[in-house]
């Protein structure tokens, strides 16, 4: 039952992620954040839930042509209307290189993807513990463990200094599913 509410949850809010990439411009700095925090919030407590049938040792569930052409679609949508120039900022070249990562390591392009969160990575921005966690997973999926471990263990020294974990509560959390993260891959 509660494997279905979170699977639920989990496809809405992928939908409305999809939505943002197309209508970046009509969805406010604030609600985007908001989003992404219950996205990793989400993400994150899997173990808690009992995600541990959807991610396997080292493996997680593939998608399907429908989705991953969906995926790449909206992608490319959003690279056409959010182009980098040299009038792009750190966050603005960031998020780009961010965005296509994720995409690319979703269809299950490791390589890839790592490449581009080097390229994210070299924004100027500030990295937080979810970027780290994402680059871990492509690490885990392409089966290099011992780097991945290496991410997990930097997305947990990030969460600790994050400003954005207010609560102890969420503060917890968050190091929960690092650690499970973690301990998955030993």
């Amino acid at each position: 039952m509660v494997l279905a509410t979170v699977s639920a949850l989990i496809v809405s809010i992928s939908k409305l992620l999809g939505a943002m990439y197309i209508s970046r411009s009509k969805i406010t700095n604030l609600t985007r954040k908001t989003l992404l925090l219950l996205v990793c919030l989400v993400v994150l407590s899997g173990g808690y839930f009992g995600f541990k049938t959807i991610f396997k040792r080292h493996t997680v569930r593939s998608l399907d042509a429908d989705e991953k052409q969906g995926l790449i679609s909206r992608n490319e949508e959003y690279q056409q209307a959010n182009p980098l120039d040299s009038n792009s900022t750190p966050e603005q070249i960031y998020e780009y290189y961010f965005n296509n990562a994720s995409t690319l390591s979703a269809i299950g392009k490791q390589d890839e993807a790592i490449a581009e969160f080097n390229k994210a990575a070299s924004s100027g921005t500030k990295l937080s513990y979810s970027f780290y966690i994402s680059l871990g997973l492509a690490y885990e999926i392409k089966g290099d463990f011992k780097t991945a471990k290496a991410k997990y263990e930097q997305a947990l020294n990030e969460a600790q200094h994050d400003p954005n974990l207010i609560d102890d509560a969420t503060k917890q959390s968050v190091f929960f599913s690092i650690n499970e993260n973690i301990e998955r891959i030993k």
